[in-house]
């Protein structure tokens, strides 16, 4: 079914007072253009719809994201959600990674991981002191979800309810190295295969950029 039929359907059921969303009713359509392979056009329609849940549904108010594929996803869900008044109005924050053994960087907080460590721009958390904001973290896509745990777990130390924060994804890998309980809160695409390309390129784990010894626990996208 095409996304303008399902609209016009929720709407009717709308009008004879069956309050239902489009994310309640209807799944997102599993690839079949190519196998492993994720269009535009899919991503495109991936990015509308975390868009309506975390902007519409969530309310979120602030975006934290990562370079590259990260942010391109995370743009992508802005521009195709919010006016152009919204979007330029909405703090988008980007964490970056570092050897573990790297100096500490000014104006950053640190999440260690086991052979990396996250920095995170020190006013998302210091510059929100009632803890108003309602934040997404959002990547193109997800292969154990431990990164966004930690971030998680982060940010609910730092004082903010679990209930004020959505993790979002185009793409989340359902192999066995996804951990139970550590999947994103929403992702339209489920992976079977564990390599698989999207527009920009194949889908790539953080610690694949950084050496790590064998035994150790992972830490990734």
């Amino acid at each position: 079914m095409r996304e303008a039929t399902a609209l016009a359907y929720c709407k009717v059921l709308s009008k004879n007072g069956a309050e239902v969303s489009l994310d309640e009713l209807f799944k997102l359509a599993t690839p079949h253009v190519r196998k492993g392979f994720y269009n535009w056009t899919q991503v495109s329609n991936a990015a509308r719809r975390v868009g309506r849940e975390i902007f519409r549904g969530f309310r979120a108010n602030t975006v934290l994201s990562f370079p590259g594929p990260g942010a391109i996803f995370a743009n992508l869900a802005m521009t195709m959600t919010l006016s152009k008044e919204e979007m330029v109005k909405t703090p988008v924050y980007t964490a970056f990674f570092l050897d573990k053994e790297s100096p500490a960087v000014p104006g950053f907080s640190e999440v260690t991981m086991a052979k990396f460590k996250i920095l995170l721009p020190t006013a998302l958390v210091k510059g929100d002191s009632p803890k108003w904001r309602r934040i997404a973290i959002v990547d193109d896509s997800i292969t154990t979800g431990w990164s966004m745990k930690a971030l998680t777990d982060y940010l609910c130390r730092a004082g903010y309810k679990r209930a004020n924060i959505k993790t979002a994804c185009c793409v989340c890998y359902q192999g066995v190295k996804v951990v139970h309980g550590e999947q994103p809160d929403i992702s339209p695409f489920r992976a079977s295969m564990s390599r698989y390309r999207m527009p920009w390129g194949y889908a790539y784990s953080f610690e694949s950029c950084f050496e790590v010894s064998s035994g150790t626990s992972p830490a990734e996208g």
